[in-house]
């Protein structure tokens, strides 16, 4: 099975993930063989990927402050020159 470029880019997170038919996947596998532009760009997509992922697991594990306590939104007020409060 020929595999094209425009074909290999619109269908890459299924070959990446596993999701393609045997015969599919055995026609992508040719056409990386013998594309090296299609190689380059999957090993661009695989660390867009990584990087991703990486990404939000982080943003998940990170813990910052839900809400800013009142307390010190009233000190940081009262601490300000009287001309920068009604800003």
């Amino acid at each position: 099975m020929n595999i094209t470029c425009r074909q290999l880019i619109e269908s890459l997170l299924d070959y990446v993930e596993g999701n393609l038919e045997t015969e599919r996947r055995q026609g992508f596998d040719d056409h990386l063989k013998e594309c090296g532009d299609c190689l380059s760009y999957l090993g661009s997509y695989l660390e867009t990927l990584k990087v991703s992922r990486a990404a939000v697991l982080k943003s998940e594990t990170e813990q910052g402050p839900q809400r800013i306590p009142e307390e010190l939104v009233r000190s940081i007020c009262e601490a300000l020159p009287d001309s920068q409060q009604d800003q």
